[in-house]
């Protein structure tokens, strides 16, 4: 009898590990769509592609998304990318004991590459890199509808955002830091995972400008009004050109941000009198 209830903790236990190995094994559970699941869907109905567009943008928000296998207060996505970067600054405070999961971007040993913290903010935008290529990768420009284009378009609006993301983060400013190592560059037509060194910060933006620049011939005519979730490339294209100095170019699309912002605030002040902006 005891060697039943050993076998069987051990059949178990292998089991729970299989289950936790790898994100591709999760099954869905409510928001939670495997790869798997979402590819036999599109091969069938190619217009379900939406389901990829859908996960691609969800995966910002997707808790554990970085270490499925865990339970991490700092692996929430892109808003704890957002906390940690906030408190890499020099006006942002917070408790400093042992329940706070953010202490280390406090104190700038979150540059450290054996620390969960670096990991995270590393694997978040890549895993989103990755559904961005499979989107872009099913979609044939040349014969795709209107509605595929948007959908194309969306995919390389948002690469362009995780890459914009990365490269500040593992490297100096564009205007001193051009020719220095960034991050490796993956997109659709990269084959070789393993040897894939890190691209330099001058090749990064030029991945960004050119994604941008075909998101926004892709997406012209698109309109983004019932869903605000959706990135919108030309204030991206605005940031990207302030970012590596190029003003003539970003003036346009900076100018689109300040508009878009002003509108923002007039209804905030509105719905809020009391705030202070």
């Amino acid at each position: 009898m005891k060697r039943i209830n050993k076998f069987a903790l051990f059949i178990l236990g292998a089991l729970s590990f299989a289950s936790c190995s790898d994100i591709n094994d999760i099954e869905s559970e409510g928001y939670r769509i495997t790869g798997e699941q979402i590819d036999d869907a599109t091969s069938v109905i190619p217009s379900r592609v939406e389901a990829k567009i859908a996960g691609m943008y969800s995966s910002m928000g997707t808790v554990c998304a970085a270490f499925p296998s865990d339970t991490r207060d700092d692996d929430g996505g892109y808003p704890t990318v957002c906390l940690s970067q906030d408190l890499n600054g020099p006006d942002m405070i917070c408790a400093n004991n042992g329940y706070n999961w953010f202490s280390v971007s406090s104190e700038y040993s979150d540059r450290y590459a054996t620390y969960a913290n670096p990991f995270a903010r590393y694997a978040i935008f890549y895993n989103q890199i990755k559904a961005a290529n499979d989107i872009i990768l099913s979609i044939d420009p040349a014969t795709a509808s209107e509605t595929e284009k948007y959908y194309l378009g969306q995919a390389k609006a948002v690469r362009a955002f995780d890459y914009l993301c990365l490269a500040p983060y593992y490297q100096f400013r564009y205007a001193t830091s051009k020719d220095l190592p960034c991050v490796p560059l993956i997109t659709e037509e990269t084959t070789n995972f393993v040897n894939n060194p890190r691209a330099t910060v001058g090749k990064v933006y030029e991945q960004i400008i050119s994604d941008l620049n075909s998101a926004i011939d892709l997406l012209e005519g698109y309109n983004r009004q019932e869903n605000k979730t959706r990135i919108d490339q030309q204030v991206l294209m605005g940031y990207v050109h302030v970012l590596t100095c190029i003003w003539e170019c970003g003036k346009k699309h900076t100018m689109m941000l300040i508009r878009q912002w002003k509108a923002i605030l007039l209804i905030l002040r509105k719905k809020c009198p009391n705030l202070l902006l």
